[in-house]
């Protein structure tokens, strides 16, 4: 049986870092024939999972890929959630649905705390994409903060969590940053099968 793999992510940087990440998988296992076929969509925002990511399924995923195993991935930052007693988002209620809209199973990606945690294990890379001083030290109390630090001592701008910055995503070692958040991607490298 055919399969796919459905990447649900919060913003458009990630759906770069993701593809980036799938080819560097594919790169590394060229032995595995991996079969999936990879349809990837933000929904610009967390709270997009709560809204989106049904109505994306089903009229824009599902018509794609008629007879193919699906599994779904949401694909999210841990700091959103923190420590809160009733989180904004009821994971299993967005399982529940996708299953029932016909996705095989429903796996979830965590970015501990953010995706910018994960992109600044490459601090060097996005240090010498911005032309900055190699001594230069990410300032902030998170991965975003820390970024948004190293944006605005290169005298530019990263404005918004998710969207996207031509080239950052390429200037990453995705090896590096790969080996060091395995425990967060063993799910997607399990549903790739490698």
């Amino acid at each position: 049986m055919n399969k796919c793999l459905v990447l649900f992510v919060e913003g458009q940087t990630e759906v770069e870092f993701y593809k980036a990440l799938i080819k560097y998988i594919r790169e590394c296992h060229v032995d595995k024939k991996l079969e999936h076929k990879v349809i990837y969509r933000s929904i610009d925002g967390i709270g997009g999972y709560k809204k989106e990511v049904n109505r994306i399924f089903l009229k824009e995923v599902k018509p794609k890929v008629e007879g193919y195993q699906i599994t779904v991935a949401v694909c999210y930052d841990t700091d959103v959630f923190g420590y809160v007693q009733r989180p904004k988002i009821n994971w299993k209620e967005v399982e529940k649905l996708l299953i029932d809209d016909g996705a095989h199973k429903v796996i979830h990606i965590k970015a501990e705390k953010s995706i910018e945690d994960w992109f600044l294990i490459d601090k060097e890379g996005i240090k010498r994409f911005l032309k900055l001083s190699p001594d230069i030290e990410p300032q902030g109390s998170n991965g975003y903060e820390k970024l948004k630090y190293l944006f605005k001592k290169a005298n530019k701008i990263y404005a918004k969590k998710g969207r996207e910055v031509n080239g950052l995503v390429q200037a990453l070692d995705i090896g590096l940053i790969s080996r060091e958040v395995m425990k967060g991607l063993e799910l997607l490298y399990k549903e790739l099968g490698v």
